[in-house]
Formats: C-alpha cells, sequence, structure tokens
C-alpha cells in the first residue's frame, strides 16, 4: 500500500520510488533487529524493477530560470562556487561531470578556454572518456567571474 500511495502520490519516477522502497526495507530490518516489528516484515517489501530508459530524468531547465538564478547569483552570492557552477553549466553546456574536471590548470583565461581532461586516476571521468576530451571557449563574461 505504501508503494501505491507514495507513486499516486506525487509526479515520482520510478527510479525516486525504488530507492525510497529500499529505504523502507532498510528501515523494517532494522526495527526488526530491536524486535519492533515482526523480523520477517522487511522481506514483504517489493522492491520494483527500473528499466534502464527510466534511469535518467529527461528535464530540461529553461532559459528564463537559468537566466533569472543567474541574476540571483551575481547579485548576492557573486564569485561563490554556486554561481560559478551555474556559470559554467549555463554558458558552456557541460555537463555536471565536466565541471568536476576542472582543475585550476584546465582554465585558460588569457585566451579564454577550459581544457576538460578524462582523469579515472583522480576521479574525475568524463561521460565519452578520452573522447569526451577538448576546449570549451568561455565568454568574457565568465573569463572575468572565473578570474574574479
Amino acid at each position: 500500500e505504501y508503494r501505491l500511495w507514495r507513486k499516486e502520490d506525487g509526479d515520482l519516477c520510478p527510479l525516486t520510488v525504488k530507492a525510497q522502497m529500499s529505504t523502507l526495507r532498510v528501515f523494517l530490518k532494522w526495527a526488526a533487529s530491536i524486535e519492533a516489528v515482526p523480523s520477517d516484515l522487511y522481506d514483504k517489501i517489493m522492491i520494483p524493477r527500473v528499466a534502464p530508459e527510466e534511469r535518467q530524468r529527461d528535464e530540461t531547465l529553461d532559459a528564463d530560470t537559468a537566466e533569472e538564478i543567474l541574476e540571483y547569483l551575481t547579485k548576492y552570492h557573486y564569485g561563490s562556487e554556486k554561481h560559478v557552477v551555474m556559470a559554467l553549466l549555463w554558458e558552456t553546456g557541460m555537463r555536471i561531470g565536466g565541471v568536476h574536471s576542472l582543475d585550476l590548470d584546465d582554465v585558460n583565461l588569457e585566451e579564454r578556454y577550459l581544457r576538460l581532461e578524462h582523469r579515472p586516476h583522480q576521479g574525475t571521468n568524463l561521460k565519452n572518456g578520452e573522447a569526451g576530451e577538448r576546449l570549451v571557449a568561455i565568454t568574457p563574461e565568465l573569463t572575468q567571474l572565473l578570474e574574479d
């Protein structure tokens, strides 16, 4: 009943329902360990299977919202990590993993570009591995933000 209630409660993706059911199962197993519930209750929790195509969200950020976020960050949190990350994501179209892979040496402010490099030994993988390595041009405004 809980699973059906959660699924019908809102716009939950199947992966969220699976994660919540897994959490509930772990909780019930713990509760059984302190004899708060029957010892086999956690076995009754059915964890839904999630197809590979349902494991990703296809939501996008519209331009107006992105610009509002950037205006707010520029005004109230200029130069903060959130501001820099949002600007990098929005202005370059990079994935979060691409932003995460950046090192200081990858930023060339003079020539206004970023170098994305696949570094699995450092835990900063690009989605397409070495095939994802590239130079990314940056605007004068983004260059100034990174410099500041």
